[in-house]
């Protein structure tokens, strides 16, 4: 036994790293029909979801189970975003006879205070990430042809419109390093939305995390980032894109593709765990209509399609459960090896590529995920750690 794990050993740190044949999976634990899934990246474990009824769930353990969140003052809630760097404090729009109203928590949505009303529907919000009294708002026109930008510097209780753009998709995002700046579309501020300059060649979609932080934009030609502040523009992936999502742990990981949200289409999504030096397929087993993307944590991602929630798990690689993929699921695995389903000594847990074969494929998944562990004490900051 003790030779054939050094022989796996050695396989294992000659073999290349395959791209990662998982795919995305349904959860369905939900109680009813989600519309968007929303998770704080300072609080991984927990995730929000909004329901097509107007009604409020939560999850404390990465989509496992859910349980339903009170909805403020009974109304129906129409938006869900958390804040970018307070960990339990989340915002909600909720729509009723009396209005659109604006809605605070400091507990990760137990508990709602009201802020004021809003002057219309608000598709995006957008939070300072050092100054939460400022806040950006989009709020479509009556016939919805535009698209207006407010600003608020009261924490929401009062919004002003500083610019008006035909209807676009962009949601507007603030600098992570720089608190004074702002883009939305191929627009800047400078001054915490005071003016706004349209000065970029492209529709910017979403800052870096990394210092300088780079900004990006996903158009068909593909994504492209700038770190000279939108003066030039530097390919990242030639392949259609129309979003971004980049992990604030680790700013590595990009995923980006190009979605279709409102009608039956191809999607495609790519994902770089090395900053886009090289991009993995991650499409299969996505719905046809394919609403947000966010992370929970660096080895979990999350989408709404077709009210359905859908997970990406990299977790498979701990086949022992203990949290981290070492020596022990390396042994499983070895015990395993050469192994077909039905057959004496077949280890479903070690057939991590679900193929019916521990094979090569699932050592090449193991050697891929090496070291990594999945569990996160409170005190840590949530990354991948080597043994």
């Amino acid at each position: 036994m003790r030779i054939s794990v050094i022989v796996l050993v050695t396989v294992l740190l000659s073999t290349a790293c395959f791209a990662m044949p998982f795919s995305w999976q349904r959860i369905d634990t939900m109680p009813e029909d989600f519309q968007r899934i929303e998770s704080n990246w300072r609080s991984p474990g927990i995730l929000i979801a909004l329901a097509s009824s107007g009604q409020l769930y939560r999850s404390d353990n990465y989509g496992d189970n859910w349980s339903v969140l009170p909805s403020p003052e009974n109304q129906s809630v129409a938006l869900i975003a958390p804040h970018t760097n307070k960990s339990q404090v989340w915002y909600c729009e909720t729509v009723s006879e009396s209005g659109y109203r604006f809605w605070r928590s400091e507990d990760s949505g137990h508990t709602w205070h009201f802020i004021g009303n809003l002057p219309g529907m608000m598709n995006y919000l957008a939070v300072a990430p050092h100054d939460s009294e400022y806040l950006l708002g989009v709020f479509p026109s009556a016939d919805g042809s535009e698209h207006m930008l407010k600003k608020t510097k009261n924490f929401g209780e009062t919004w002003t419109n500083v610019l008006t753009l035909p209807a676009t998709p962009v949601k507007p995002f603030w600098h992570p390093t720089s608190p004074w700046a702002a883009y939305w579309d191929t627009y800047r501020t400078g001054d915490y939305g005071d003016t706004w300059s349209g000065i970029s060649a492209k529709q910017c979609v979403a800052p870096g995390y990394d210092i300088p932080s780079s900004i990006y934009a996903a158009t068909d030609p593909g994504l492209f980032s700038s770190r000279d502040d939108l003066l030039s523009w530097w390919p990242v992936l030639l392949e259609p894109t129309n979003f971004i999502r980049l992990n604030p742990r680790d700013p590595d990981q990009i995923m980006t593709g190009n979605v279709d949200r409102f009608r039956s289409g191809s999607n495609l999504i790519y994902f770089s765990a090395d900053g886009g030096e090289n991009f993995n397929d991650w499409s299969a087993g996505l719905p046809e209509k394919v609403d947000n993307m966010t992370f929970a944590a660096d080895w979990l991602f999350f989408t709404c399609g077709e009210g359905v929630v859908y997970r990406y798990d990299e977790r498979p690689g701990d086949i022992d459960g203990t949290q981290r993929v070492d020596g022990g699921d390396l042994v499983i695995l070895s015990l395993a090896f050469g192994k077909l389903a039905g057959e004496p000594g077949y280890n479903v847990l070690a057939d991590l590529n679900s193929d019916g074969a521990v094979d090569g494929m699932d050592l090449g998944i193991l050697s891929s995920l090496w070291g990594h562990r999945f569990y996160y004490d409170e005190e840590e900051v949530p990354g991948d750690f080597p043994l």
